[in-house]
């Protein structure tokens, strides 16, 4: 199975599992990438015809980021110490924000790392990513997504939305608005990527750090 791709056909819930990412090298070949989805249906990271896309990377050295013109890029690290980015330190589960025309060189804090990103046409959409918790002494969780596109990627724990079960790095994305009870079964840390087309084009990005 491919990675993800959405058109308006398709429901509006899709769950994706950890298994199903598309693999392929970085874009300047200096890593390995995962692709969890992309849009729109039949875009491709060689041709960089994607409005967004959204994947999980092995930096398994000091290396530099590819470039995307006319990107924005969100950023966080999964495991790992974390990374520097041009002086800038990265550290597991905080949220870094940068441009990909920007060239940004990168150094391992220690060991291999595994970051999660989304990269997307500023021109045409906006971006916000959270970190969030469903912690086991809450009595209980509910989803309220307004609204876009939503992509919910489980880091650890494990949590049900209906019926999909979300293990570790599985993604359900959402597209529109959806109300849900959640069902904890691990206390579980997820990430969240809210995505919204836009009209206007909004200010030009740098690297920004949101730890």
């Amino acid at each position: 199975m491919s990675a993800l791709h959405l058109t308006a056909s398709e429901n509006k819930i899709t769950f994706i599992k950890a298994s199903d990412y598309k693999k392929s090298l970085w874009k300047n070949g200096q890593g390995k990438t995962s692709e969890i989805a992309i849009h729109p249906a039949g875009a491709t990271l060689e041709k960089e015809d994607f409005l967004w896309r959204f994947s999980s990377a092995e930096i398994s050295g000091d290396s530099n980021f590819s470039i995307f013109r006319n990107c924005d890029r969100l950023l966080t690290i999964l495991s790992g110490k974390g990374i520097v980015m041009n002086d800038q330190p990265l550290t597991p589960l905080n949220i870094i924000q940068f441009s990909g025309d920007e060239k940004i060189s990168c150094q391992l804090v220690q060991d291999q790392v595994i970051d999660l990103g989304l990269i997307y046409k500023r021109d045409h959409v906006s971006a916000k990513m959270t970190v969030k918790t469903f912690s086991a002494n809450a009595d209980s969780h509910f989803l309220n997504l307004g609204e876009g596109t939503h992509l919910l990627f489980c880091v650890n724990g494990s949590f049900s939305v209906g019926d999909h079960v979300l293990n570790a790095n599985d993604t359900l994305c959402v597209e529109g608005s959806y109300e849900s009870a959640v069902k904890l079964h691990k206390p579980a840390t997820y990430v969240h990527i809210k995505i919204c087309e836009i009209k206007n084009k909004p200010t030009f990005c740098k690297l920004t750090n949101h730890g």
